[in-house]
This record gives C-alpha cells, structure tokens and sequence, in this order.
C-alpha cells in the first residue's frame, strides 16, 4: 500500500469510520432506510459532518475558479458503459454513457488543479474514494442483487475510473 499524505490518511480514516457508523446503524435500524438512496444521503450526512469537524469541508478552488468541497453524491466516472439488454450487466462501451458513484471523494491535492465540471471526462477531478452501496429489498431477485453488485465492482476496479480508494 501506498504511503499516503496526511491529509489523504486522515480523509480514508474519517470514511471508514462513518462507513462503520452507517453499517452499525443499519443494523440496529434496518427500517430507517426505505430505498438504497437513503443509505446513500445517511452515508453523505455523516461523512459531511465528519469532514467539517476535521476542517476537510472548506472549500477547494479548482482551475476554473469554482469553489466546491470534496464529497460528492453521484459522480461520474471517467469510463463509458452500456448495459446488456439480456443480462442487465454492464459492459465498457466508449461512446455510450458514463457511470456514477453514489458517493466520492475528491483527491485534495489535484482539486485545483482539475475543472469543477468537464465536458467529455477531460481534466476533470480524481476520485480519490468512490462507494458503492446496495440494499437489497424482499423483491429483489438473487440474481439482481449480483448483477447490481458486478456492475458496482466493474466501477470502483476499472482501472481508466482511476479510484485509488473503492469501498462497497
């Protein structure tokens, strides 16, 4: 593993952390979360407040003078997929559309140095940390929730998505 900067170990500390909050809450409260869009926005929720106590939550200049903080909910990925009409899965297919992560983390030290938004994925921001969540409900078939999860792998590991950090 690589040796990481200060700031990056505090910020993939701080994620496991609320990553492990989310788990025991849901847990103990599995009704809380009626879709897979609230684990998401509960996820979001405390590793934003995680992040301002820490003072990760200024705002971060990027090249194109914007000024955003660094977790974001649904970002894009650099790759381009389709999915299998047949199998539901998807498959890296340049010119089709591009994926997302349900949530991200930007790389801080390159965030000045990459556009807030890009057109075509060219000199946009690193994806530092990417999560991927899934909640399979009582009418989710088995073979659903694989493919769901095939399909969120394929993203955080595709190497062009350059996730350093991909949690699921």
């Amino acid at each position: 593993m690589p040796k990481l900067k200060k700031s990056h170990d505090i910020i993939l500390q701080l994620v496991k952390e609320s990553i492990d909050e989310l788990a025991a809450h849901f847990l103990k409260n599995p009704y809380f979360f009626y879709t897979e869009n609230d684990l998401h926005c509960h996820l979001f929720n405390i590793i934003f407040k995680k992040f301002e106590s820490s003072g990760l939550n200024m705002p971060y200049k990027t090249s194109d003078e914007k000024y955003s903080i660094l977790l974001h909910k649904e970002y894009p990925t650099k790759a381009k997929y389709s999915g299998n009409k047949k199998t539901g899965e998807l498959e890296k297919e340049e010119g089709k559309t591009r994926g997302h992560f349900d949530l991200s983390v930007w790389n801080p030290d390159l965030v000045n140095e990459r556009l807030f938004r890009s057109e075509g994925g060219k000199g946009e921001q690193e994806t530092f940390i990417a999560i991927e969540l899934a909640l399979v409900e009582n009418n989710y078939q088995a073979k659903d929730a694989l493919i769901h999860t095939k399909n969120d792998l394929l993203k955080l590991s595709d190497s062009e998505n350059n996730v350093e950090y991909g949690f699921m």
